[in-house]
């Protein structure tokens, strides 16, 4: 069994002529005769009353609680459904037909089984009132079932249902005493997954390698492109991106670090559809993803791999450092994105020193909002170019940096290394590129560069600031002096949140530093799909944030920078007085303060913060004593400020209540 890849559908087709069919389904001999799955029968009488064929004889509209062909003429419980549930109900048994191969190719309505599986669990996840029936058609299909091949088939369809939806709290309990009495191997499996779906639905119903894995009865194993290896992690039908980034870091593979994201790459292109970091189901994602570039249409051709593949990048660098065991990676992903035209070679001036209007980021790619469905969570699509920028100065020099952290003093391996460049008719032809990262190889190798690949890493912050940021599109921001700015774009990079005009000329329209907020609001929700929040910075004053599209995306906005400015607090030595304080002379320990001193701690103030009380040292008397944390305002900084930033901050002190 390989990850990501499922079977063609031969392997339920031969469960029809093979002999051991009960071996797939872990039962060590063939029973004589067509298996009643009952419960073995016990003293206790609260065992017997989860018995199902008790709760069948309680909820069915009829006595027929076994195996049939039939088509149903009404639905199994006794529960007052719609019409339209009804109908679905009796479409819902057709599928089940279809899967367990209990139907003649006649009569067949889907066009594979996988199709069949599909509409059963999409019946399930958007109607509640049909889950219960459709866990007791499957029962009522295993019940004295007398083909070994339509058994097994319905132990899976079974397992993919509890991975997808629970049943109600009156049928759990029979219904987990039907599966404790079934194949040995498949009770276990079928009972874990009815456990997690408890805990939460899916929005979408299977794809092709949910199947794959519960013809294996093992975990859902998802094979994740790290450019330098590929890392194996488990998951489930309700797990979520996060989760899975955080089973990513578990493995030792990757580091723990801010800012990895999980894309999906689209077999036969270019294109990185990215699935972000949050709280997203991520199965549901990849069906969005699946069904609009043509999964359904390769689950009909019964193909054996999927149409996307599963890889992580680092999105965003935070402002403090960044785990340097990861730079193989990091560098790794650079690479790939200046040979694939998504870095240009524009050297961007520092984030730090740009001014409020200046933004030289050269951009190579476009970054849209595809809906796959109608009912879709939005994803951010990354649509490489394909095509070098054009710089002809400073792509030799970016190469040949590359091109030594990759490979060394190894200058015979230069043209293979080239040939991963795209270069079109607007650029010099590959001799001409080639001589000339020759020339600042040459160069490169004179200045003798240690650990090159950190050296890029470092640098690809402030060299690519857009590419590294969390870009959020359709954004509505209202300034200081209440001037709207709508239809704009919102970057969070590795020191500040940048406010950018759209369309083909961009330009900074704001530029509020991290170093400057005093306060990031909580989320406000202003009707149904808009929400709001605000914040607040020494220099500019109160700033309202809000998405256009959805209040989901403002949500995510407003979490990320909260989580920067309070991580910045965290880490800081910083503080300024909000008071006047001075020390008695019985209680030399204190230390006294005027309002608006500078305060520096020892340590970061996650650490010096003690109870409400904390030791710092008064910068303009040079003085050590305890103060209390009320009385100080952390600036959320890694180094000491400008001069300027503390002279705004302990002005925002001296002007405050």
């Amino acid at each position: 069994f390989r990850p990501c890849q499922f079977f063609c559908w031969s392997s339920l087709a031969q469960m029809e002529t093979i002999e051991d069919a009960f071996a797939f389904l872990g039962e060590t001999e063939t029973p004589p005769m067509p298996r009643r799955f009952i419960p073995r029968a016990t003293s206790s009488s609260s065992t017997r009353s989860t018995n199902f064929i008790e709760f069948a004889q309680k909820h069915f509209q009829s006595s027929e609680f076994s195996y049939a062909c039939k088509d149903l003429g009404a639905p199994l419980l006794r529960q007052p459904f719609s019409e339209s549930d009804t109908q679905q109900a009796l479409a819902v048994w057709s599928g089940i037909l279809h899967f367990l191969g209990d139907v003649s190719t006649s009569q067949d309505t889907y066009q594979n089984n996988f199709l069949a599986a599909q509409f059963v669990v999409s019946a399930g996840l958007s109607r509640p009132p049909l889950r219960d029936e459709i866990y007791c058609q499957l029962c009522r299909q295993l019940n004295d079932n007398p083909s070994r091949a339509s058994q097994a088939r319905a132990w899976v369809l079974m397992a993919l249902c509890a991975s997808s939806f629970p049943p109600s709290a009156s049928l759990l309990a029979p219904l987990q005493a039907f599966v404790t009495s079934g194949p040995p191997l498949y009770s276990e499996y079928i009972l874990t997954r009815l456990k997690a779906s408890a805990k939460g639905l899916r929005k979408r119903t299977i794809m092709a390698c949910e199947l794959a894995a519960a013809l294996q009865r093992r975990p859902l194993m998802l094979t994740v492109d790290a450019f330098r290896t590929q890392i194996t992690i488990a998951v489930t039908a309700q797990g979520s991106v996060a989760e899975a980034i955080e089973a990513l870091f578990q493995t030792g593979q990757l580091q723990r670090d801010d800012g990895f994201v999980l894309c999906a790459r689209i077999a036969g292109s270019n294109k990185l559809f990215s699935l972000g970091d949050g709280p997203g189901a991520l199965l549901d994602l990849l069906f969005d993803i699946e069904h609009a570039n043509g999964g359904r249409a390769e689950a009909m051709a019964l193909v054996a791999d999927p149409a996307w593949t599963l890889v992580v990048r680092k999105q965003y660098f935070a402002p403090w450092p960044h785990n340097p065991a990861n730079d193989d990676i990091i560098f790794a992903q650079i690479v790939d994105g200046v040979a694939r035209g998504e870095y240009s070679f524009v050297v961007a001036v520092s984030a730090a020193s740009r001014g409020p209007q200046a933004h030289a980021c050269k951009c190579t790619y476009t970054h849209t909002r595809t809906h796959s469905t109608r009912t879709c969570t939005p994803t951010h699509s990354i649509m490489y170019s394909g095509d070098l920028p054009c710089d002809a100065a400073s792509a030799p020099a970016l190469i040949a940096k590359l091109f030594y952290a990759e490979h060394g003093v190894a200058i015979d391996r230069l043209s293979a290394f080239l040939a991963r460049f795209t270069v079109t008719q607007r650029q010099r032809a590959l001799t001409d590129l080639e001589s000339d990262v020759r020339m600042q190889y040459t160069e490169m190798l004179m200045h003798n560069v240690r650990n090159p690949r950190s050296v890029i890493v470092a640098e690809a912050p402030s060299r690519w600031p857009r590419e590294f940021s969390r870009v959020f599109s359709g954004c509505v921001v209202v300034d200081g002096d209440h001037t709207r700015h709508r239809s704009v774009t919102v970057l969070l990079g590795s020191h500040a949140l940048v406010v950018e005009s759209e369309g083909e000329r961009r330009q900074t329209v704001l530029r509020l530093p991290f170093t400057q907020m005093t306060d990031v609001g909580a989320i406000v929700h202003d009707k149904e799909d808009s929400a709001h929040f605000d914040i607040t910075c020494v220099a500019h004053g109160k700033f309202k944030v809000s998405i256009a599209t959805t209040a989901v995306d403002t949500e995510r906005l407003q979490r990320y920078t909260d989580s920067i400015f309070k991580e910045l607090v965290a880490r800081s030595q910083w503080a300024v007085a909000t008071c006047s304080y001075r020390t008695p002379a019985s209680a030399s320990m204190f230390l006294s303060v005027d309002k608006g001193d500078l305060v520096v701690f020892p340590v970061p103030w996650r650490e010096a913060d003690n109870g409400g009380w904390c030791t710092a040292t008064c910068e303009r008397t040079q003085k050590t004593g305890e103060i209390s944390s009320v009385n100080l305002f952390v600036m959320p900084s890694l180094t000491r400020p400008d001069e300027n930033v503390i002279q705004l901050f302990q002005q925002h002190c001296i002007d405050a209540d």
